[in-house]
């Protein structure tokens, strides 16, 4: 549970903290937040038909341009095409959220994009996004994937007081072939213990050995899973950095 959007972006779930929509820089959506902005939304649970972004009056919130196949649409278009799920997070705003603040719900495939006519006139983008059966989607996709291993490498950032420790994820990185993907390690929190329960990797064992410091998962909960969640690319990194590569390397600022 988050309190509000602040934070979730500071969980790296939903790193924007207005728009519904987050491509992480890359061509996919890894994220959406449900939160009745829109009236044309339909959320059944297991099933939402999402409305695209763009097109509304700033100070009505009404319909009045319609929607192009841009930004954040074309990010869950392209994760369409692929097979690619998205996290969602539910909002308070809404009938299936949370009494109170922000909640993730999972992992959600976009089975259908289509344009149509909005209650308010203009078209709109829809987007119907099913929750992810993990049994199914890691026997359609587990053949054409490679777990060929990719060396890890760490960023270590600050950001609102808080230490990040960044890994890259094998499986990911190579997925993406053209650069590595990076998802949160673990979180240092005021305390200065490292707070475990944030991990995108898991910790069922936490034992440390020289090949794996920490006692992490080499891949990620999602590859694990046998799906796919685009990570971060080196660019798209939040906070100051403070150090980056591999664990010899960065050891010694932790």
């Amino acid at each position: 549970m988050f309190r509000n959007r602040i934070e979730l972006s500071q969980s790296g779930l939903h790193n924007l903290v207005q728009s519904g929509i987050w491509r992480a820089g890359t061509k996919y959506a890894v994220s959406v937040v449900v939160s009745g902005g829109y009236v044309d939304d339909e959320d059944n649970g297991d099933s939402i038909l999402y409305t695209g972004q763009g097109g509304r009056d700033p100070k009505t919130g009404s319909q009045i341009l319609d929607q192009q196949l841009t930004r954040g649409n074309l990010g869950l278009y392209n994760s369409m095409q692929e097979g690619l799920c998205v996290r969602v997070i539910r909002g308070f705003q809404v009938e299936h959220g949370p009494v109170e603040g922000y909640r993730y719900d999972g992992l959600y495939l976009v089975k259908r994009a289509f344009q149509e006519t909005s209650i308010d006139g203009p078209l709109v983008w829809r987007f119907e996004l099913r929750k992810l059966d993990v049994a199914e989607y890691s026997t359609s996709s587990s053949k054409s994937k490679n777990d060929q291993i990719i060396s890890s490498r760490y960023f270590v950032t600050k950001r609102f007081g808080k230490i990040n420790l960044w890994k890259s994820c094998p499986k990911c990185s190579k997925i993406n072939s053209s650069e590595r993907e990076y998802k949160l390690l673990l979180q240092k929190k005021e305390d200065g213990d490292w707070d475990y329960a944030a991990s995108d990797f898991g910790f069922t064992v936490r034992r440390e050995t020289n090949s794996n410091p920490l006692g992490s998962q080499s891949l990620c909960k999602i590859c694990r899973s046998g799906s796919y969640l685009a990570g971060l690319v080196e660019s798209n990194i939040h906070g100051d950095l403070i150090c980056s590569g591999s664990w010899e390397e960065i050891s010694e600022f932790l």
